[in-house]
């Protein structure tokens, strides 16, 4: 006899993209640029702005999400750096 599964309806999982937030510092002062909210930080700085803007790079690097978190933790901005489409993709359209 053979086991059924059960499908799950409703909340899709997770996918294994990386994200880099930027998260205010409450011991220290300052702002922290995470990597998927763990408990080393990347970077530390004392303005917002330039932790915005570091993380900004990294993630653009890295083609992450970028998560910006309010001085209470919450988060404010979500942006995406997706990967750039292939060459080969583009070229194809054209063709027919």
């Amino acid at each position: 006899m053979t086991k059924k599964r059960k499908i799950s309806k409703g909340k899709k999982s997770k996918t294994n993209r990386k994200e880099h937030h930027v998260v205010p510092n409450k011991k220290e002062g300052g702002w922290d640029v995470k990597i998927n909210k763990s408990g080393r930080r990347t970077f530390h700085t004392r303005k917002k702005s330039t932790a915005i803007k570091k993380a900004r790079a990294i993630s653009r690097k890295h083609k992450s999400e970028l998560v910006i978190h309010s001085s209470k933790g919450k988060i404010q901005v979500k942006n995406s750096h997706p990967k750039p489409k292939s060459k080969r993709a583009k070229s194809r359209r054209g063709k027919k």
